[in-house]
């Protein structure tokens, strides 16, 4: 991306018809910092870049060789109801196995209460025999 952004930077400079020490002082730094964005040792900072991008008439992509993202409205358009459809769905299916996964929870705690129940019938029918047991015993 140096070499790239540092080719651009020359070449749009001398289309615009300007000396590196020209360039320097509109930008309000030395001519040596030009040069070292020109030889690719440095990138400049983003408002440096920002700031030549202006100078020098040119969109940023264009300084650092990248290409512009751009979408046309009905491509915009499309796209939303993709993600709007893709939404619906996967609120249909999270619907679906909280439903799934609500019946299942009756299903467990169903199951749950009727072993409870059953403990406490084995309980409570030892616990009754054991009064019987005990009452026959006394007698």
């Amino acid at each position: 991306m140096h070499e790239i952004f540092a080719i651009n930077l020359k070449d749009l400079r001398k289309r615009k018809g300007l000396t590196q020490q020209e360039l320097a002082v509109i930008l309000d730094v030395s001519q040596a910092t030009i040069s070292t964005w020109e030889s690719g040792e440095v990138i400049p900072p983003i408002k440096a870049i920002i700031k030549l991008a202006k100078t020098l008439n040119c969109a940023i992509e264009e300084l650092l060789g990248v290409e512009r993202l751009e979408f046309r409205d009905d491509e915009i358009k499309e796209k939303i109801e993709t993600i709007q459809t893709l939404d619906h769905l996967i609120n249909r299916i999270a619907l679906w196995l909280d439903n799934d996964l609500f019946a299942l929870g009756l299903s467990t705690e169903l199951i749950n209460n009727a072993v409870k129940l059953a403990r406490f019938t084995d309980s409570r029918n030892r616990y009754e025999n054991q009064i019987k047991k005990d009452r026959f015993n006394l007698r």
